[in-house]
C-alpha cells in the first residue's frame, strides 16, 4: 500500500488476477536519483570557495535536488606552503569541506601540482620544491593572457614542474602520504582524484604551443609513464580503501608525434589498480564530434574499461552541443561535472557566465538560463545507474508459512552500470503502513554484473518463506534495493510508488488459512 495515497496502486500501475496471480506494473519516473557512487558533481575550483551555509537556500540546483555530491580542488602550494607545514585549515579547504558534508553532501577531493597559472601565482607546486632542486619550466605569460578561463593578469611566467624529476616525485609522494593520513577512510569522502601529473591533473604536460622546453627536459613516453606509475602508486598506498578517479589525457598536445594513445599504458595501469577514469573537455573541440584526441580515444578506452572501473565526464563550459551531453549516455558516465576554472560555485553562473564569452560559441550565447538548467536536468536524469522495476508477478494469496515466489523484470535506464552490490528487500506492511515483516536476499544476478548494465532488461525470480506466525489479513507489499548487510540503506529507483525510506509499493497480498 502506498502511504501517500492510501491506495494499493500508483499512477498507471495496475494489478490483474491471472490464475490467482497479480501482475504489477509501476510507472517509470523522471525524477533525478541521488544514489551512492554516481551523479552530478557540483564543482568548486580556484580561490574564494563558497561554503554551503553561505548559499541562499532557494538556489535552483538545491531546490531541485540535482546533486548530493561536490568536487573540490586546490593547488598543492596552498596546503603545504613550507615543507612539512600542512594548512588543512586553509579557508578554501577544511572549512568548506566541513560545511558541505554537514549539509549531507559527499565530497570528492583533488590537490593539484599544477593548476592554471602555476607556482608564481600560488596556483601549483610550492616554490620550496624548486628551491630543493626540482627542475621547473617557465613559459612566458603572454600566451596565458588570452588562453583558458583563468588568465594571467601580469607578466609573471607560468611555472610548471618537470613531472619526472626525482626531487619533484619525492616531495609530491611525501605530500600524498600526508594527504592520505588526513582523509583516508572518512565516511563522507566520495573519491580522490590524483592531481600531481599534468596541468589540472589531466596528464598533459602543458598546453603552451612551444614544446622545446619539455623536450630539453627529457620528455619521452617511457619516462613520463614511469612518473605516472610512481605517483599513482603513492595515491593507492595513501588511500587503500578510498575510490580513486584519474583524469585522462595525452601526455602532450604540442610535442610532435605524441597523442592520447601514448597514455594507453598509463590508463591500463590505472585500471589494473581499480582506479576510475575521467575524461575532461568533451565538446571543446570539433563540433562534428570527430576530434581525434577525445572521441576516438574515449570510444576505444572507455568502452573497453567501463565494465571494470567507473567512468566520469566533464563537458566543456556548461554544455556546448547536444552531441556533447549525449556523450554522457553513450560513454557510460557514472559522474559528470561542468568544466571551467570558475571561482566560487559554477552553478551560480548560469546567467552572465563570463567564463566562456571569449570562445564565441553561438549556441551557448543564445541559450537562456532555463535552457541551461534543462541541460543539467537532462544529465541528472540519465547519469549513473537508474534501476526501474517494469513488472512484478506474485500470488494473490498465500497461507502463513508458505513460500512466496516473486518474479521481477528490471531495466537499467541510466547511462552506466552499477559498481556496488545491492540486495532485494521485501517487506509486508499492515493497514497503517507499518512494516510487520521484511527480509533481504541476494538477487539472481548481482547488481554489479553486466546483467544490470545500461539498457539491459532481465528477469529476477526470488523465493521468500513467509513467517508461520503471520496473522491472517491483507497486507501491503513493498520492494527495495538495500546495501548488503545494511537494510536501512536503500537506494532510489526510477519508478513511481515510492514510500518513505526508498521502499516501493507492489500492491497487496492476502494471507490466511486455506489460501
Amino acid at each position: 500500500m502506498n502511504r501517500r495515497t492510501g491506495r494499493d496502486d500508483e499512477g498507471d500501475a495496475f494489478k490483474a488476477a491471472m490464475s490467482g496471480h497479480v501482475r504489477w506494473r509501476p510507472r517509470a519516473s523522471s525524477t533525478p536519483l541521488l544514489n551512492p557512487g554516481m551523479g552530478i558533481l557540483l564543482i568548486q575550483r580556484g580561490a574564494n570557495k563558497k561554503r554551503f551555509d553561505a548559499l541562499a537556500p532557494d538556489r535552483w540546483f538545491l531546490q531541485e535536488r540535482l546533486s548530493d555530491k561536490i568536487l573540490l580542488d586546490i593547488p598543492w602550494s596552498r596546503l603545504e606552503p613550507r615543507e612539512g607545514e600542512y594548512r588543512w585549515d586553509h579557508p578554501d579547504w577544511d572549512p568548506v569541506i566541513d560545511s558541505w558534508r554537514q549539509a549531507g553532501f559527499r565530497v570528492a577531493l583533488q590537490v593539484r601540482g599544477m593548476s592554471s597559472l602555476g607556482t608564481l601565482y600560488d596556483d601549483g607546486t610550492p616554490q620550496w620544491v624548486f628551491d630543493a632542486g626540482a627542475r621547473a619550466i617557465d613559459h612566458g605569460a603572454e600566451f596565458y593572457k588570452t588562453f583558458g578561463t583563468r588568465r594571467a593578469q601580469d607578466d609573471r611566467p607560468i611555472r610548471h614542474p618537470v613531472y619526472w624529476d626525482k626531487v619533484y616525485l619525492e616531495k609530491a609522494c611525501r605530500f600524498i602520504e600526508a594527504f592520505g593520513r588526513r582523509y583516508e577512510g572518512e565516511p563522507w569522502l566520495e573519491f580522490v582524484m590524483p592531481g600531481h601529473l599534468g596541468m589540472w591533473g589531466e596528464m598533459h604536460c602543458c598546453l603552451h604551443p612551444d614544446p622545446e622546453p619539455w623536450i630539453r627536459a627529457g620528455f619521452s613516453v617511457p619516462t613520463y609513464t614511469a612518473a605516472f606509475k610512481t605517483l599513482l602508486d603513492a595515491y593507492r598506498s595513501a588511500f587503500p580503501s578510498t575510490p580513486l578517479v584519474q583524469e585522462t589525457g595525452a601526455p602532450s598536445y604540442v610535442i610532435p608525434g605524441v597523442s592520447a594513445r601514448d597514455s594507453s599504458a598509463c590508463i591500463a595501469y590505472a585500471v589494473s589498480k581499480g582506479v576510475g577514469l575521467k575524461m575532461n573537455g568533451f565538446g571543446m573541440h570539433d563540433p562534428s564530434w570527430k576530434d581525434p584526441f577525445c572521441h576516438d580515444w574515449v570510444a576505444e578506452a572507455y568502452d573497453a574499461y567501463y565494465p571494470k572501473v567507473k567512468v566520469a565526464h566533464e563537458n566543456y563550459g556548461i554544455l556546448l552541443d547536444p552531441k556533447a551531453f549525449a556523450s554522457v549516455e553513450r560513454h557510460h558516465a557514472s559522474y559528470w561535472n561542468r568544466g571551467g576554472e570558475a571561482e566560487g560555485l559554477a552553478e551560480e553562473h548560469l546567467l552572465g557566465d563570463k567564463l566562456f564569452t571569449d570562445f564565441d560559441n553561438a549556441l551557448i550565447q543564445r541559450m537562456d538560463v532555463e535552457a541551461r538548467k534543462e541541460m543539467y536536468r537532462h544529465i541528472a536524469r540519465s547519469i549513473g545507474y537508474r534501476f526501474t522495476l517494469e513488472e512484478a508477478r506474485y500470488p494473490e494469496a498465500l497461507g502463513a508459512g508458505e513460500r512466496l515466489e516473486l518474479s521481477c523484470r528490471w531495466v537499467n535506464r541510466g547511462a552506466a552500470p552499477c559498481y556496488e552490490n545491492f540486495d532485494l528487500l521485501l517487506a509486508l506492511h499492515d493497514l497503517s503502513g507499518r512494516v510487520v515483516w521484511e527480509a533481504a536476499q541476494v538477487p539472481r544476478f548481482e547488481t554489479s554484473s553486466l546483467a544490470w548494465d545500461r539498457g539491459r532488461t532481465h528477469e529476477d525470480v526470488s523465493r521468500w518463506d513467509l513467517p508461520a506466525s503471520l496473522p491472517p489479513g491483507r497486507y501491503g507489499m513493498s520492494l527495495a534495493l538495500c546495501r548488503r548487510g545494511e537494510s536501512a540503506v536503500r537506494i532510489e529507483l526510477g519508478m513511481e510508488g515510492g514510500m518513505p525510506g526508498n521502499r516501493y509499493g507492489l500492491g497487496g497480498l492476502r494471507v490466511g488459512p486455506g489460501c
